[in-house]
């Protein structure tokens, strides 16, 4: 059946020790048949930039093969920062990249002028699907 990895978070509500978890699935990697995984935040919980990064960080320490983030806040209902990106590119190395699934073009400029000087192998691929 595969393995899980379980990330924490907490939500950013009227009653801050709301905590909540969620586990990600992680059959593909586990099988040893994925070349990659594309990992999305969280949703339905609103999470600080905070548990954004453990959430990441916490995929990346479980598998040993690329990782690309999928920044899509028109469906998850949060964008995430350039600063974000930048750390999360920095401390996990299997992180090879990002999808920015934007509205402002802006955002990927952004992405770009934080990340590249700490990781210049870091791609960033951008684009809206319709």
């Amino acid at each position: 059946m595969g393995r899980w990895i379980e990330t924490e978070c907490r939500a950013a509500s009227r009653q801050p020790d709301l905590s909540c978890r969620w586990r990600v699935p992680a059959v593909l990697p586990a099988t040893g048949d994925a070349d990659g995984v594309l990992v999305v935040p969280p949703f339905y919980w609103k999470v600080g930039e905070e548990a954004l990064f453990k959430h990441f960080a916490t995929v990346a320490e479980a598998v040993d093969i690329p990782i690309l983030v999928y920044n899509i806040p028109m469906l998850i209902g949060l964008d995430l920062s350039p600063s974000l990106l930048a750390r999360i590119a920095t401390q996990c190395p299997n992180v090879k990249g990002l999808k920015d699934t934007v509205s402002e073009y802006s955002h990927t400029v952004n992405v770009l002028r934080e990340v590249k000087p700490v990781r210049p192998d870091f791609s960033v691929l951008a684009g809206l699907e319709d």
